[in-house]
């Protein structure tokens, strides 16, 4: 997640779709062509807008390069 002010959608919101989960936090955004969720929006612990994106759905990031640090999610 980053913060939400440094994300910008240059195109494709007509091709988006909102879906929230369980306590309707975070904004879901699929596309509505494959299901794909492209990115989440939420608010942090602070209040400021943050964005996570799915860097899979970003045609120039090779998923393959980056180091990946695994969370487990449960311990949180």
């Amino acid at each position: 997640m980053f913060p939400g002010d440094t994300f910008t959608l240059d195109s494709g919101e007509g091709a988006l779709a909102d879906y929230p989960f369980n306590r309707h936090a975070i904004m879901h955004r699929f596309c509505m062509a494959c299901g794909c969720e492209a990115f989440a929006m939420d608010k942090g612990s602070d209040g400021a807008a943050t964005v996570a994106v799915n860097l899979r759905r970003v045609p120039d990031v090779d998923v393959n390069a980056l180091t990946i640090h695994r969370v487990d999610g449960a311990s949180f």
